[in-house]
């Protein structure tokens, strides 16, 4: 009896790991498309994928092109994969302006010290069905 005890306490810090840590698909706000503008015109695309998958454009290389994974756990993004070793950030999807445009509203965030990475504006509507339909042009 005092085994099982044992292993049943044993086993609860990964129960909450588990619960800690959302699918992508838990959260459709940040599944889509996302790009960031600078002022100097230099621009990134970031593509979410309901399936953990992450994709990323440049000017340097306007198609997509697979950048790693990620996964939730609250409000923060881990990368996993990634080929710039991207370290976790906080974020939140809220209606917005960024770069002139308004609307959904991509806000990116340190963890650690909460220093502002800035703003990405969704490109395409996405989920409702998701055919992907009405994709605005990358660059």
């Amino acid at each position: 009896m005092k085994k099982a005890r044992l292993a049943l306490l044993a086993s609860i810090p990964f129960l909450f790991s588990i619960a800690a840590s959302a699918s992508p698909a838990d959260e459709p706000a940040l599944v889509g498309r996302w790009k960031r503008t600078k002022d100097n015109g230099e621009w990134v695309v970031y593509d979410y994928q309901r399936d953990g998958r992450l994709f990323r454009a440049t000017p340097a290389h306007a198609e997509l092109v697979p950048f790693g994974r990620y996964r939730l756990a609250g409000d923060v993004i881990h990368f996993e994969d990634s080929p710039e070793h991207y370290t976790p950030v906080r974020f939140v999807v809220e209606t917005g302006t960024c770069s002139g445009h308004t609307g959904a509203t991509l806000f990116l965030a340190d963890q650690a010290t909460g220093a502002a990475y800035g703003c990405y504006f969704r490109i395409d509507p996405a989920p409702a069905g998701d055919e992907r339909r009405d994709i605005s042009r990358i660059n």
